[in-house]
């Protein structure tokens, strides 16, 4: 009985020891853990270009959105607004590899395409509020 309570004290610190690790790595967790769902970062979206189209080859997002198009084909290719007068989509020539980004600040129907390989590559972006 003696023995039984010296490990009592022990036991008591262990726990105490124990208890204290976890409060705080709870705490410590909770001060760094990502808050990126609660920032207002815009959303965005990624389009894959390859040597045949563009995927999505459609895309529905609200004003604000952040668009990317990343060339994962073999040739050189662009992102090219169909209407001439449009300011914004007009990227450069997107090597392999290479990505382009746009903000879509107004609503509307933005169709696009490739200007240098392929006509029958096309895209559209409609922009909703």
């Amino acid at each position: 009985m003696f023995k039984e309570m010296k490990r009592l004290p022990a036991l008591i610190i262990i726990t105490i020891l124990a208890t204290l690790v976890v409060v705080i790595l709870v705490g410590w967790l909770t001060l760094f853990r990502d808050n990126s769902s609660n920032s207002t970062k815009p959303p965005s979206y990624e389009v894959k270009i390859t040597d045949t189209n563009y995927k999505p080859s459609n895309l529905k997002i609200k004003k604000g959105t952040v668009v990317s198009w990343k060339n994962e084909g073999q040739k050189d290719h662009t992102v090219t607004a169909d209407d001439e007068n449009l300011k914004g989509i007009f990227s450069d020539i997107l090597l392999p590899g290479k990505t382009y980004t746009y903000t879509f600040n107004s609503t509307g129907t933005f169709p696009y395409h490739d200007a240098i390989n392929n006509s029958s590559l096309k895209g559209k972006v409609t922009v909703t509020d």
